[in-house]
């Protein structure tokens, strides 16, 4: 689903999960770490926005396709 060079995991997973007809859980469960410090949530917010515009190159067929995993 997706490979250990991206760098925000749940990201990349959503639209493989999409196209296998997973849409909504009820009952899922996460976990979430907080930064502690400015520098801390400097470097997340980086790896976050640097993982959405991985994972939105690696799914960008998506973006016009047609059926389940598309806009469309």
């Amino acid at each position: 689903m997706y490979g250990a060079h991206e760098r925000v995991h749940a990201l990349a997973c959503s639209p493989a999960l999409r196209r296998l007809g997973l849409l909504y859980e009820e009952s899922a469960i996460a976990w979430n770490k907080v930064p502690i410090s400015l520098r801390q949530l400097w470097r997340q917010r980086y790896r976050w926005c640097y993982g959405t515009l991985q994972a939105v190159w690696k799914h960008r067929g998506a973006l016009l396709g047609t059926g389940p995993a598309g806009r469309f």
